[in-house]
């Protein structure tokens, strides 16, 4: 997955962000001082991608609204297998959401509407669901200098994912 955008509203420490035209090789370092949000950038990615955060229980996932505000959304624009895609979620803060998913390649028509619905088809475009994003995502954050080799994540990252899918189906 390719990252191509984030803009947020009203979430988590931000009332506006605008992270546009990334680029589509090279790393990107985000930096700064402790507790200036760049762990939340991550938790907004997360939660665009999944309506999940890694912080915060599902049943108290309207705590990332912004402090003073009513709701808050996430758009997270992304590329993966040479597919454009575009996730959107709004959340209130009494934890109501929805969200849409459009493949920005094709007629602009969404993919998918409705939190359940979006998550299922994010996982099925991504080929990799929340726990794998946690899993890789905090593995730096979690101070975990080797990942556990029996791992969903590790196993995807080196390769193995799919020859231990076809030895169960077996």
């Amino acid at each position: 997955m390719i990252i191509r955008g984030v803009q947020a509203e009203r979430l988590h420490k931000y009332r506006s962000l605008r992270l546009t035209d990334l680029p589509e090789r090279g790393v990107i370092a985000v930096s700064g001082d402790n507790e200036t949000g760049k762990s939340a950038i991550g938790e907004l990615i997360c939660f665009a991608l999944f309506g999940r955060s890694y912080v915060l229980a599902e049943d108290r996932i309207g705590k990332l609204v912004h402090w003073g505000a009513a709701q808050g959304s996430v758009t997270l624009s992304f590329c993966v297998r040479g597919g454009s895609y575009e996730v959107t979620r709004h959340v209130a803060r009494d934890g109501e959401q929805s969200a849409r998913l459009l493949c920005t390649d094709a007629s602009g028509e969404p993919l998918a509407r409705g939190t359940d619905a979006v998550t299922r088809e994010v996982e099925r475009v991504l080929g990799f669901g929340f726990d794998e994003y946690i899993e890789t995502f905090y593995l730096a954050q979690r101070e975990i200098t080797t990942p556990h080799p029996h791992s969903p994540a590790f196993k995807s990252m080196v390769g193995i994912a799919p020859f231990e899918r076809c030895t169960v189906e077996l």
